[in-house]
Parts: C-alpha cells; sequence; structure tokens
C-alpha cells in the first residue's frame, strides 16, 4: 500500500494531505526528494495553527523543509525552484510576521467582510456564568436557542472547539429540539439512510433527529 501511494504521489499534479503526513513523507519516503522537486505551489490552509502548541511544530518543520528545498543547487533546474507560499486564514492576527517568515517578497493581501458574496451579520450574545470550569458545558446549553434565534428556518452550521464538544453540542441541540427538526417524512427517511451508513453510532443517534 505504501509503494502505491508513492507511485501516486509522483504521478500526481495535486496532492491533498495534512502536515502531519506530508512531514512523514517528505522525511521517510524514498521517492520524497522526486515529489518534492516536481512541487512549485504549496497552499496552506489554517496558517493560523503555527501558533498551535502540537501541530504548529509539525506544520512549520514542512514549510522549512520546502523552502530549504526550494533553496538547494540540486534543484535549481526543477519547478521547486519557483516555489510559491501561500498561506490562508480566516482568524490570524500576525499577518505582518507570517509575512516576513516567508519572505522579502512576500505579498500580504487582506480580505474583510465586504469581499464576501453572502452579507455577514455579527451578533455578540453573553450569559452569566456562576461556575467557570463548566465554560463549555454552559455555552452548549445556549447553542439552541441562538440558532433558532438567527436561522431563519434554515439549515445552520455551528463550530465548536474541538471533535468532542462539537459530539455533546450535538446532542444538546437534538435533545432541545426534541422532534421539530425533522418534521417531513421524506426528510426523516433520507436521514435515516445516512445514519444507516453512519460507523460512528453517537453521530448516527444525532443525524435522526437532524443533527450532524
Amino acid at each position: 500500500a505504501e509503494a502505491d501511494q508513492e507511485a501516486a504521489a509522483e504521478r500526481a499534479d495535486l496532492i491533498v494531505a495534512t502536515p502531519e503526513k506530508w512531514d512523514a513523507f517528505t522525511r521517510f519516503r524514498r521517492s520524497a526528494h522526486s515529489v518534492l522537486a516536481r512541487v512549485s505551489l504549496v497552499l496552506v490552509d489554517e496558517i493560523h495553527l503555527l501558533a498551535d502548541e502540537s501541530r504548529g511544530p509539525t506544520l512549520e518543520a514542512i514549510i522549512a523543509r520546502m523552502k530549504l528545498h526550494a533553496q538547494s543547487p540540486d534543484t535549481r533546474t526543477c519547478p521547486i525552484a519557483s516555489l510559491r507560499l501561500v498561506g490562508v486564514s480566516a482568524t490570524i492576527a500576525n499577518l505582518e510576521d507570517i509575512g516576513a517568515w516567508f519572505g522579502p517578497q512576500c505579498a500580504i493581501l487582506e480580505f474583510d467582510s465586504a469581499f464576501r458574496p453572502v452579507p455577514l451579520s455579527w451578533h455578540v450574545l453573553s450569559w452569566q456564568m456562576n461556575i467557570t470550569y463548566r465554560f463549555d458545558e454552559e455555552l452548549r446549553r445556549h447553542v439552541f436557542q441562538v440558532v433558532r434565534s438567527h436561522c431563519n428556518s434554515r439549515p445552520t452550521m455551528v463550530f465548536f472547539n474541538s471533535r468532542e464538544n462539537a459530539a455533546k453540542g450535538a446532542e444538546e441541540v437534538a435533545r432541545q429540539a426534541g422532534g421539530v427538526l425533522v418534521q417531513v417524512e421524506k426528510t426523516a427517511r433520507a436521514l435515516g439512510v445516512v445514519a444507516s451508513r453512519c460507523a460512528d453510532h453517537r453521530l448516527a443517534e444525532q443525524l435522526r433527529r437532524g443533527v450532524g
């Protein structure tokens, strides 16, 4: 299987990988050098993860490694010699610092909400919390009412700060919603089909109730 992956990477025009996967490939695979030499563009989504304690060092390492290969005399005639690095983020504050690390020719483009194809409205809400160590739990209790107030009867996406918190949030929303989210029989059948294919029983249960 690993040999097949290496062969596929050597033939590929586009490679999509996590930082951890690309780090492992470029350090341990025999074909890494030839694959790296063909790379002319690296697009890093969520570049603000550089500040993450667990994933940041790996992301920093692979970007530094790509820059090093681009400057190597051995690759001066290869596509990587003209390597372009693009980092994108919706939440990063220190754009200039990242740009300086990318290199002196780095261009920084900042887009505000005026560039959105759909208008964005902001609402800042707060609640009294008496037990601070139950912060996430307290917030989860309010999610359904917030969604109900602002969704205009449309599908809604809610972001949580972790997978576990998202699972608990989905359970809390489903509990408070009862059966109100799935009132059409055709929708219920479709959700049942999707849920039956889900290996995660916890997620499958919430899917049947209209929360994924």
